[in-house]
């Protein structure tokens, strides 16, 4: 036993070394693990925030290190975002503005023929609702004598669009919801709403 005291004793002071070396490496891994997954959960709070519409949302810069530049990169595109979206929250408000301010019928249809928009004074001029028409076809405000041929019209139009007077070399007649008639002037107009083109018909009695 005494010949195997000092390797014993270094045993023990081996396992004692190796233990305390292995608490440390843990605490650091877990002070490291902490030190990452805050600010994580900052931006997937803030990431969450903003999922329903609330730009006003700031995450704190850590330290000058990578999660750092993470944290300043998160509220940059948040900025970003916000001064776009406001933009285009104005942008859309000046549009329907006019749109639903012209003196003239305006209607949007979509290549299936189907009304997508419609202003207050197409409302007033066909004595529809804007949700009676919306997703209509627009052959409802066309007589029903000019109904099938007005079909091919729209289909030759989708083929070639430009901006052009709708029946140049004829009168326009439409048709209210009462079934009576008027005569009309119509501009069409093709309008790109990111991959698919609609066309704008200005309707003017």
């Amino acid at each position: 036993s005494e010949v195997l005291a000092p390797i014993r004793y270094v045993l023990i002071n081996a396992l004692i070394t190796a233990s305390v070396a292995i608490v440390m490496i843990v605490l650091l891994f877990v002070v490291f693990i902490r030190k990452m997954v805050k600010p994580l959960r900052k931006i997937s709070e803030a990431a969450k925030k903003i999922a329903i519409g609330n730009f006003d949302v700031v995450v704190p810069v850590p330290a000058h290190d990578e999660i750092g530049a993470l944290c300043e990169s998160f509220n940059y595109m948040t900025h970003h975002i916000k001064a776009r979206t406001t933009a285009l929250v104005k942008s859309e408000t000046i549009f329907k503005a006019l749109f639903e301010s012209n003196p003239d019928g305006i209607i949007i249809v979509n290549r299936e023929g189907h009304i997508i928009r419609i202003n207050k004074q197409g409302e007033t001029m066909f004595g529809y609702t804007r949700d009676e028409l919306v997703n209509n076809t627009i052959e409802v405000l066309v007589p029903e004598r000019f109904r099938e041929r007005h079909v091919k019209y729209r289909y030759g139009y989708f083929a070639e669009p430009r901006v052009r007077a709708m029946g140049e070399c004829f009168g326009l007649f439409a048709r209210r919801k009462d079934g009576s008639e008027f005569s009309v002037d119509i501009m069409l107009s093709p309008l790109y709403a990111n991959t698919e083109m609609c066309v704008i018909c200005v309707v003017r009695d």
